[in-house]
């Protein structure tokens, strides 16, 4: 326990997985926006923080960065590090937001995707700043699931609610990215991203959350059946769409 928090770093334990293959990835424009605006700069060097099983530190790795993947949770990372391996400029390591095991003053950009809302904030702005260089930058960002887009989507969103709540005193703290920025001196960019899904990707997209029944845990089976009802009332061509906003906040530490 931390605090009145379960420890997030087992929060997804038996998630890997379907985390990897059913997470919604990020639009290309978000990376183009980033390089456009200098944010990312060809040969720099990122931390990438609760970097999990690496969804966005491969389009950094693409695009000609260096990345360290900093993981406290070992069965996200050593997924990272198998579909990862073959770039030289990963590096994978066992740390977290507040202790990221990390040189001082040795990265440019700190990027943290889908990870913000599990840090300790006090002490991942005091460790920021250890090891960003100069005019380093931090960027954080969130797929955001858009629940008013249509029948389908609100009834994912419904069931994703309901648990939540049954779930609230263990979950994360609630607290928005511009705080980091001492709530000024950031910029925000958004981006429509989307996701279109068969059944077993619906399933694997549902049972990714950190706050859903695992497979044996009481109420597993009823999301299964909740699931494969919405998604046959739903489907077009034995598939949906998930959609949603891509929000990017970035700047410097204050």
């Amino acid at each position: 326990m931390i605090g009145n928090q379960v420890d997030p770093t087992k929060r997804f334990a038996g998630r890997a997985s379907d985390y990897a293959k059913h997470r919604p990835r990020y639009p290309k424009a978000l990376f183009d926006h980033l390089l456009l605006t200098g944010v990312l700069r060809r040969g720099s060097v990122v931390a990438d923080i609760g970097s999990g099983t690496g969804i966005f530190s491969e389009p950094l790795l693409e695009r000609g960065l260096m990345v360290y993947g900093v993981e406290p949770n070992q069965e996200m990372r050593q997924q990272a590090e198998a579909s990862l391996h073959g770039y030289r400029d990963f590096i994978s390591v066992d740390g977290r937001a507040e202790d990221t095991k990390l040189p001082e003053a040795s990265v440019d950009l700190i990027a943290a995707a889908q990870a913000f809302h599990w840090f300790d904030l006090e002490a991942a702005r005091k460790e920021f700043g250890r090891i960003l260089r100069s005019e380093g930058q931090i960027c954080i960002v969130y797929n955001e699931r858009q629940e008013t887009m249509d029948a389908f989507s609100q009834e994912f969103e419904d069931l994703f609610t309901q648990y939540a709540k049954a779930d609230k005193e263990n979950r994360e703290r609630d607290r928005e990215p511009s705080e980091l920025f001492g709530g000024q001196g950031y910029k925000l960019a958004e981006f429509q991203n989307m996701q279109e899904l068969d059944l077993e990707g619906l399933l694997g997209r549902t049972f990714s959350v950190s706050y859903m029944p695992r497979k044996g845990e009481a109420g597993h089976e009823q999301v299964v059946e909740c699931i494969a009802a919405m998604f046959e009332k739903h489907q077009h061509g034995g598939r949906v769409v998930v959609h949603y906003r891509t929000q990017c906040y970035y700047g410097n530490l204050e």
